[in-house]
């Protein structure tokens, strides 16, 4: 039989088990991506981003959406400040939104990059002088 204080330990021990258990699950929940309609979204933490870029891609139509998503939120995943990142399959764009103290678009753009597929950004353009 065990002794009061062994019980005690025992209890304390399952719940401290049953807590990190729970705590796992829900992380594992939040960050997986959440496919709606023609977008697929990951929360890769609370809060809202202090901004949004919209990057234009260039996704071959054999490529499975999903496939496409996931290759860019684990591509991001590294870049600090991150709050959520959309990818919309019918209009082949990505929205990252982040905080803007902790990373840059450009940061963003270059993390995207080696994936192969962000769409090309045409940079032969100059501005009208007024």
């Amino acid at each position: 039989m065990l002794s009061g204080r062994a019980k005690r330990n025992l209890v304390t021990v399952v719940i401290i088990g049953l807590l990190v258990t729970v705590a796992a699950i829900l992380g594992q929940q939040s960050d997986q991506p959440k496919a709606t309609g023609s977008v697929i979204s990951r929360t890769y933490a609370q809060g809202d981003p202090c901004v949004v870029a919209d990057i234009a891609l260039a996704v071959p139509a054999t490529t499975d959406p999903s496939e496409a998503a996931e290759t860019l939120f684990e591509a991001l995943q590294p870049l600090p400040g991150l709050k959520a990142a959309t990818f919309n399959k019918e209009t082949s764009c990505i929205e990252v939104g982040f905080c803007e103290s902790e990373t840059s678009e450009v940061a963003v753009r270059a993390a995207l990059q080696p994936t192969g597929l962000v769409a090309a950004v045409d940079t032969s353009a100059t501005p009208v002088a007024d």
